[in-house]
């Protein structure tokens, strides 16, 4: 019964977000009076804008008023274990994938430059913060380092204790912060979608382009295993895990502030519900 109103209402902002659109590409269309390819750029930019609304809207609607997927899904999952073998797996396989292509490029390719690729760029600043902290004065290079959070030296350093190199421990730490997190995404997609569509989702995580940064002694795989930890714990009403997740992203990469806007709605999600766990 109370489908019809949610429904209504749905049809009415879709509407209302399509009118806004039409009338903001009719206004730079008015100003700029484009012709060729610019038009038909903003026209493809203006569809994909409408299919996004009206895509979002029921998504939105069914968040705040839909019941819980119960998640039964298509197919057994993967067990944990086998998924986090297989995610370093995979890393392996994409040290010897950008191993061929550097050979290619570079057919003198040796050992030490391959190793010099994974520590250069922001590789080297959060390598020289977990060996020698954060300097205030001294060359430019390492006193610019003081935008780089700590979170990801920090761990740098721990691994140190069983692995001497810095790079070494680098590696180690974004590898297994990988697979860890491959593993959170895994069950936080299963929790809305079958099986098939998470093991989707995991195809996707690792074929988009820059994914080879998961494995190089940068910040981006201890930041995937924050952000999917703290987002899977709000989503089993663990709040102070996903606080703590939430609050670690942040220590790791600014943007992990951000994870304030879903822990939010899903706290105002669980009070609307009266949910109780």
């Amino acid at each position: 019964m109370q489908k019809r109103p949610c429904q209504t209402a749905q049809r009415i902002i879709c509407a209302a977000g399509l009118v806004l659109l039409a009338l903001l590409f009719v206004l730079w269309y008015r100003a700029e009076l484009p012709r060729g390819w610019p038009l038909v750029s903003a026209a493809l930019c203006l569809l994909l804008f409408a299919l996004v609304c009206l895509r979002f809207v029921p998504c939105w609607f069914s968040f705040w008023f839909g019941e819980e997927s119960g998640t039964p899904p298509e197919g057994k999952p993967v067990p944990l274990p086998r998924l986090f073998c297989l995610a370093l797996l995979y890393g392996a396989f994409n040290l010897f994938a950008v191993g061929c292509v550097l050979h290619y490029v570079n057919h003198d390719l040796t050992a030490d430059r391959f190793w010099s690729f994974w520590t250069s760029a922001d590789a080297y600043h959060y390598l020289c913060i977990a060996e020698d902290w954060y300097l205030s004065e001294g060359i430019l290079d390492r006193v610019v380092q003081l935008v780089f959070l700590p979170g990801y030296p920090l761990a740098v350093r721990a691994m140190t204790l069983l692995v001497p190199s810095y790079r070494a421990s680098g590696m180690r730490v974004s590898a297994l912060c990988f697979a860890w997190g491959v593993c959170v995404f895994y069950r936080l997609v299963l929790l809305d979608s079958a099986e098939k569509c998470a093991r989707r989702a995991l195809l996707f995580l690792c074929l988009m382009p820059g994914a080879f940064f998961y494995f190089a002694p940068m910040s981006e795989s201890l930041f995937l295993l924050l952000s999917v930890s703290c987002i899977y714990s709000a989503r089993k009403r663990r709040w102070w895990l996903a606080a703590l997740c939430g609050a670690l992203a942040s220590f790791t990469r600014s943007l992990g502030l951000m994870l304030f806007v879903p822990l939010f709605f899903e706290i105002v999600r669980s009070f609307v519900r009266g949910d109780k766990d």
